[in-house]
């Protein structure tokens, strides 16, 4: 918006409150809970091995963690692996990973063709990443560390073009259907149990300890 900052707050507005699911910043994080759900079933119908992989990995993590702390194995919950970094792209519509261009790019297609844009970028970021997670992350905090050094890599366009990023996020629109996207938010979302408040204090990439269910 050529710095106008009372025009861009009006894009912002638009952005959020027409083109996002309601409720996507809400205290509960409904929609987003949603949209994780779904993104969860995309990637194990459209990168199977990818999501194989990662189950594998939070499953021996979990495993470790009941071996070495049984008292509090109960409450203490290994998230989602593909969760920790998916739910910060979703949160931030890509601007913490993708260079500046590239997320301004995302944000026309969002504006222009609705927020299932944001799961079909995800599914395009991670299948870029696949090989070197399945190459490198042999166990969940190995993929925490590789997590942390090859994302940077996205907001270099080191993986990824930002022209690349556009072509293949439209052509994703033929091979997932967006009725089908629309059918799996449909069903998760009387399906599914909110985030609580309590989501910002998923592990953070290679670092915090795992998520406490409350």
């Amino acid at each position: 918006m050529e710095r106008n900052e009372d025009e861009a707050l009006k894009v912002m507005i638009f952005l959020v409150d027409s083109c996002l699911p309601e409720s996507y910043f809400a205290q509960n994080l409904q929609a987003l809970t949603v949209d994780m759900a779904v993104f969860r079933q995309l990637l194990r119908a459209h990168l199977p091995q990818l999501s194989n992989h990662l189950d594998r990995l939070q499953a021996a993590a979990s495993a470790a963690h009941a071996a070495s702390s049984p008292a509090t194995a109960a409450v203490v919950y290994e998230p989602p692996l593909v969760n920790v970094f998916t739910i910060q792209w979703f949160l931030t519509l890509f601007s913490t990973c993708l260079p500046a261009f590239a997320t301004l790019r995302l944000w026309d297609a969002i504006m222009l063709e609705g927020s299932e844009m944001l799961l079909r970028c995800a599914l395009v970021l991670w299948r870029k990443l696949q090989a070197k997670i399945l190459k490198e992350a042999d166990s969940a905090d190995a993929f925490y560390c590789h997590m942390g050094e090859i994302t940077a890599l996205l907001n270099s366009e080191a993986l990824i073009t930002t022209e690349q990023l556009i072509e293949e996020l439209y052509a994703s629109m033929s091979e997932i259907p967006s009725v089908a996207i629309s059918e799996l938010r449909e069903r998760f979302t009387f399906n599914i149990k909110p985030f609580s408040a309590a989501v910002a204090g998923v592990r953070d990439p290679g670092l915090g300890s795992p998520l406490v269910e409350e």
